[in-house]
């Protein structure tokens, strides 16, 4: 070997020390170096750091220790747990959240809303019917019941606008319930109020409406 050439241990030859005239095609060859070996004219110094960084720094990403050890139990401590699977989130370190179960918080969430729609128009036309087939009961209270509830439906369907699409299927849904409620609270027939709602979408929402009147009427 020429004493101008030496080479690493890798046995490339280092650029600093190519022979006389070879310095000079590298960058006209440089494309095709690129194509052929990218690293064939990098130095064995920045090859060891690119070698680092690809190999034992990625194993050490790899073998990072969990954020939680041990982890907190979705069934014995919910609260602990919606904060740790919240945190790993913001840090992304997905390969440590308990997927299983906060699929399934998720899709409770949706459950949980329309569950309490329901309950709201539930009460809301109990009292309603009350309002209307007992009217010698009227009170404030009646008033205030229906008037929580309404707030309860309009924060629910603005938060939900699909719920809200679905309104009138929940109502008829609730709808029979709320019958059977208040023919136990009036102690009339059940046959005295009608099978099916009466009520319009619009009317049950309307925070002022109220069947026949007002209690004054």
């Amino acid at each position: 070997m020429p004493e101008s050439e030496e080479r690493d241990e890798s046995g490339t030859v280092s650029q600093g020390q190519l022979p006389s005239g070879a310095a000079g095609d590298v960058p006209k060859r440089a494309g095709a170096y690129a194509l052929r070996s990218p690293v064939r004219f990098v130095p064995a110094r920045v090859r060891a750091i690119l070698g680092d960084v690809s190999g034992s720094t990625m194993m050490g990403y790899a073998k990072q220790k969990p954020l939680y050890d041990p982890a907190s139990d979705y069934e014995t401590d919910f609260y602990l747990w919606s904060y740790e699977q919240a945190e790993l989130l913001r840090q992304r370190r997905f390969s440590e959240l308990d997927l299983p179960n906060i699929i399934e918080e998720i899709e409770s969430l949706g459950r949980s809303d329309k569950r309490a729609l329901t309950s709201a128009y539930r009460v809301l036309i109990r009292h309603l019917l009350k309002w209307q087939y007992q009217p010698e009961k009227r009170s404030v209270s009646w008033q205030v019941t229906i008037r929580a509830q309404r707030t309860e439906i309009e924060t629910l369907e603005d938060e939900s606008p699909s719920l809200a699409a679905k309104a009138g299927e929940i109502v008829s849904r609730a709808y029979a319930k709320a019958r059977s409620e208040a023919a136990e609270e009036t102690i009339l027939p059940l046959a005295t109020f009608p099978e099916s709602c009466g009520y319009l979408l619009a009317q049950l929402r309307d925070v002022d409406w109220l069947p026949e009147g007002s209690a004054e009427d």
